[in-house]
């Protein structure tokens, strides 16, 4: 999966849960339903990243979660 499709995938999963249980989520509530989510989800792959795709997922998911959410 290129960059753009892992982004667009991981925003759709997120988006699956409810906008005002996601408005109380903290970084680690994120963490949380990202590593249920990366092991459930075959598709949130990243084909060539070299790291841990932990350490992009706050940052391509600012504003789905967390008081300031508004999508």
């Amino acid at each position: 999966m290129k960059k753009e499709d892992f982004k667009n995938t991981l925003i759709s999963e997120v988006q699956k849960i409810p906008l005002a249980d996601r408005k109380k989520w903290d970084s680690t509530d994120l963490f949380e339903w990202w590593t249920l989510a990366s092991t459930a989800n075959t598709y949130l792959r990243w084909d060539h990243f070299k790291g841990d795709l932990w350490q992009r997922v706050p940052g391509f998911l600012k504003g789905y979660f967390g008081p300031n959410a508004v999508f």
